[in-house]
């Protein structure tokens, strides 16, 4: 099915989303050490907000992983929570708390981090804390079970590279929208969009 068949388009806005599993990997699957050096997260942040960027990524991370474990995708059991952040699969509907948990980590950096300048922080260039060592590990090994499940899962569910062929049929205005230093979605993510038939792209960093 080409793209007019998937959506009666009209006019599309896209506004600022995770649109590539390339980007996906680059926030998510790296030490800080590397995430800071990574040329996605360069081009997405200034220097003065990648660790706090970090922080917001695992909290990404997060919810990544519970969507995938709950799927019970390919080697979905080698997500481990560590101790205080356990997922209660017991409970009607989903338990967020290791979500929320994750959230005010980042919550508790806002003064620093909306300081002109901004100050310094801190926990961002450790492990995620709510993963034990041992998935850690297994994420950030490119040649893991898990994490080859996970590049999969993410290109089959990506616009950029899932719908990489399907953007050549587009008979329709679309907009994207994206700024910089969004520290939920990284710009790469929409830059990573195509800019032929009919796609236009907005950068409206301030």
């Amino acid at each position: 099915a080409d793209m007019m068949q998937k959506y009666d388009l009209k006019v599309t806005v896209a506004s600022a989303g995770h649109y590539s599993a390339a980007v996906w990997e680059s926030s998510a699957f790296k030490p800080y050490d590397s995430y800071a050096t990574d040329a996605n997260m360069v081009a997405s942040y200034s220097a003065d907000l990648l660790p706090v960027s970090k922080k917001m990524q695992n909290v990404l991370l997060c919810h990544l992983l519970h969507t995938y474990k709950s799927s019970q995708g390919p080697s979905y059991q080698d997500i481990e929570y560590a101790a205080g952040y356990e997922n209660d699969g017991s409970t009607a509907g989903d338990d967020w708390t290791q979500m929320l948990k994750m959230i005010n980590l980042v919550m508790s950096d806002q003064a620093a981090v909306t300081n002109d300048p901004v100050q310094a922080i801190s926990g961002y260039d450790s492990k995620p804390p709510f993963l034990t060592d041992a998935s850690w590990a297994k994420l950030t090994d490119g040649g893991s079970l898990l994490r080859m499940a996970l590049h999969n899962y993410l290109v089959q569910n990506s616009l950029v590279e899932g719908f990489e062929t399907l953007f050549d049929s587009n008979l329709r205005d679309v907009a994207v929208f994206y700024a910089c230093n969004d520290l939920n979605a990284p710009c790469k993510h929409g830059a990573m969009l195509p800019t032929r038939n009919r796609i236009t792209h907005h950068d409206v960093t301030p």
